[in-house]
């Protein structure tokens, strides 16, 4: 299983394509949905939206139509 780690929904080995580590976190906070990431990174004023709050990494995202 993986699970987002911003809504916390389960996602088993067969739809590992719909979460994305996008950062250097492990373990529990390593998977996340893009959808939620994007969210997450669009209602935060802070530095959130240009790195993980979590280790610090700084998101290489590519823009997606």
């Amino acid at each position: 299983m993986y699970c987002c780690r911003i809504c916390f929904e389960d996602e088993p080995q067969c739809n590992r394509h719909l979460v994305i580590a996008p950062c250097q976190c492990r373990g529990t906070s390593k998977w996340v949905h893009r959808s939620c990431l994007d969210q997450w990174r669009s209602t935060r004023e802070d530095k959130a939206f240009a790195s993980c709050t979590e280790c610090k990494f700084k998101y290489s995202l590519i823009p997606t139509v």
